[in-house]
């Protein structure tokens, strides 16, 4: 990047890593979920218009032993892709070639439903930089990183003192992050609100008493309403608003002591319900035991619920229609595990990692009887 000369993205540490502290600003995702009407602020005073343009550079594949594995990206649901330049880098560090796709021209207003996404857990971690010629940003699970001169960064801190996140204001120290996932999958015929209802009465016991919900009454995530539902059946009255959340108590998947978040994703021709879990409160168990757990609840949940398919892995995002998954999966290793319906049976696949990203365990295939 010709603007950030001193910036690799080649490197294992992030854009915000790579300056000095005079030219960095970190939000954390957890305060502008606390404060919706945040993100918007922090464009205006960027003077990002829905009309402004950024590029956006970020990791499509790499190769290994001669083997290039391209990254499941999904980047057609976010932005208008109209063109693209990809090169190639060694990585040092993680022994392989790294593939670099660089795209031209996307609306900050794009940009900015991204980053809502992911501040309301449905965005998947992409490794992806946007930049223009001020600014530079980087978002994840976990931050909002902005990069940019001395007098930029000056002015966001002066404007938001109070919002922006100081922990690496003295010492570089790189956290981890992001969410692990439980995803299931529906065709449009399927009637959402019956499924819908059939989820909730499942992964959310009678002894819990309501909900807490978080959603938009407009599209531009300006209007913020933060409420608690008593019953299942309140949700379903909620379904017209905007990146609707609902919260849920970890212990009903085995996560003690936590609290857990569900989005909905509603495509043209395909819908489905993504359960977000803190990576590091799942990860600090046996990976194997609870990616197991998890795969015998899918099996369960199937009898009560006739999904298309289901995910198990590391920062996912619902973006296959099911015709197409079902092609797909025999063919990818995109997912530790993939659930595919059929009639009675069940169709198990594990990729080349288990659920955390990290573990290597060994592609499988297997097919189950549901009663």
């Amino acid at each position: 990047m010709k603007i950030f000369k001193d910036i690799d993205i080649n490197q294992a540490s992030t854009p915000y890593f790579q300056v000095g502290v005079t030219q960095r600003i970190r939000f954390a995702m957890t305060t502008l979920q606390e404060d919706p009407g945040l993100l918007k602020k922090i464009f205006e005073n960027m003077k990002f218009d829905r009309e402004a343009k950024v590029d956006c550079t970020f990791l499509s594949a790499y190769e290994t032993d001669g083997y290039k594995r391209s990254m499941k990206l999904g980047l057609g649901r976010r932005f208008n892709i109209t063109n693209w330049k990809e090169n190639s880098i060694w990585n040092d560090d993680l022994e392989c070639t790294c593939f670099y796709t660089t795209i031209t021209n996307v609306t900050t207003d794009s940009l900015y439903s991204y980053i809502l996404a992911f501040s309301r857990g449905a965005q998947r971690e992409l490794y992806s930089t946007f930049y223009n010629k001020e600014y530079l940003i980087y978002a994840n699970g976990d931050v909002l990183d902005i990069v940019s001169s001395e007098n930029n960064i000056a002015g966001l801190k002066n404007t938001f003192n109070k919002e922006y996140d100081r922990y690496h204001e003295e010492e570089d120290i790189e956290g981890g992050g992001g969410y692990i996932n439980i995803a299931t999958v529906y065709s449009e015929d399927k009637d959402m609100k019956e499924n819908l209802l059939a989820f909730l009465d499942f992964f959310y016991t009678k002894e819990n008493k309501g909900f807490r919900v978080t959603y938009s009454t407009d599209m531009d995530g300006e209007e913020w309403v933060e409420e608690g539902v008593l019953d299942n059946r309140g949700i379903l009255d909620l379904l017209s608003n905007y990146y609707l959340t609902i919260e849920m108590p970890g212990k009903d998947l085995g996560i003690e002591g936590e609290m857990l978040t569900i989005t909905i994703t509603e495509e043209i021709d395909f819908y489905g319900f993504l359960v977000n879990m803190r990576w590091e409160d799942v990860c600090q168990s046996d990976v194997n035991e609870v990616q197991e757990t998890f795969i015998e609840i899918l099996k369960h949940f199937y009898s009560v619920s006739n999904y298309d398919y289901a995910l198990i892995g590391h920062e996912l995002d619902i973006e296959i229609a099911p015709k197409r998954f079902k092609t797909d999966v025999e063919e990818a290793d995109y997912f530790p595990v993939a659930i595919v319906g059929e009639d009675s049976k069940l169709h198990i696949y594990k990729g080349s990692c288990k659920m955390d990203g990290i573990t290597k365990q060994d592609r499988s295939y297997e097919v189950v009887d549901v009663k």
